[in-house]
Order: structure tokens, then sequence, then C-alpha cells
């Protein structure tokens, strides 16, 4: 009975049509919610993270920064070039996000194309009308309900998560330093 009713429904172009358009409507939706919120999202929240890490390591630092073994350290290294060259975007970083956003909108324009020569297909050469119009703006309403609720979702849950503990960069930093001037006993 329920492959029956499958099959039953897989033989309806409409609903065929429809499952289509809901995809294409998702996927386009979930690239342009990635490209222009979730991607500074994500590097907003790992910025606030690290820079909340730096503070408490800073407060560490502050105890030890007059030591005379500190200073003498620091003289030879040279900070600023250390700085200046962390500045600069690492290459494959900058390569590897700016294929996603390209892949996703050249994905976007061929499936796109596809459904459009899928309709014109259809409505050309099959016996059956399909109101590709009303299908449309169905699935527009639809992702529309859903996007706003992905946003407000977006926007009091995913923001306000902390993926790690505020400590683990300057316990980490603190815990490689510790053990590159461990002293043999």
């Amino acid at each position: 009975m329920f492959f029956e009713a499958l099959k039953n429904l897989f033989n309806n172009t409409t609903f065929i049509a429809d499952i289509y358009i809901h995809s294409m409507i998702l996927f386009t939706f979930l690239s342009l919610l990635f490209i222009f919120f979730i991607q500074k999202l994500s590097i907003n929240g790992f910025n606030n993270e690290v820079d909340h890490g730096i503070s408490l390591l800073n407060t560490r630092i502050d105890k030890i920064k007059d030591k005379p073994i500190v200073k003498q350290g620091l003289a030879f290294i040279n900070l600023e070039n250390i700085i200046k060259n962390t500045h600069v975007e690492d290459k494959y970083v900058k390569k590897n996000n700016d294929s996603i956003k390209s892949n996703l909108i050249i994905v976007n324009i061929l499936l796109w194309f596809f459904i459009t020569l899928l309709i014109i297909i259809i409505n050309n050469t099959c016996s059956k009308h399909i109101d590709w119009k009303e299908l449309a703006i169905q699935n527009f309403i639809i992702f529309s309900v859903i996007g706003a609720i992905e946003v407000i979702f977006l926007n009091l849950i995913i923001v306000k998560y902390i993926p790690v503990e505020p400590s683990y960069i300057s316990n980490k930093f603190l815990e490689i330093i510790r053990d590159k001037f461990k002293t043999v006993d």
C-alpha cells in the first residue's frame, strides 16, 4: 500500500515540479544565508572569543612584564615584524573561502538554469499543465516564513552560543610557554 501510494505520488508531475522548486529555493536561501550572514557571524564569533582569551592572557602578562628576564627575552624578538606578518590573510584560507563562495554562486546559477530548462521542456512537450507561477508563489511564501524563523533562531540562539571556553586560548598559550621553558628535574 505504501509503495503504491509512493508510485502514484511520483507519477504526479506537479508534485515532482514542486520538489524541484522547493529544493532550489532552499538551496538558494541557504547559499545567500551563508554568504551574507553566517560567514560574517562565524568570523565575528571567532574574533570575539580570541579577543576575550587575549584579555584573560593580558592580565597574566601584566604580572610578569616587568621582570628583567622577560625583557631580555623579548629584546631578541622582532615583535613589529611578527605583528606586520600576522595582519596578512593566509593565502590558503582566502583561496578556500573565495572558492566556496564562487562554487555556491556557480551551482545556484546552473541549478536555476536547469530548472528553467525543465519548465520550458515540460510546458512545451508534455500534455500535463503545471501552474509554475502558483508553485513558485507557494514555495516563496513557505520559505519566507522558514527564512524568518531561521534568522530569528540564528540571532537569538546561535549568535549567543560560545563554542569554546573563553580561557581556552590563554590557557593553551600558557601551556605552550610552560612546556617550552620546562626545566628538567
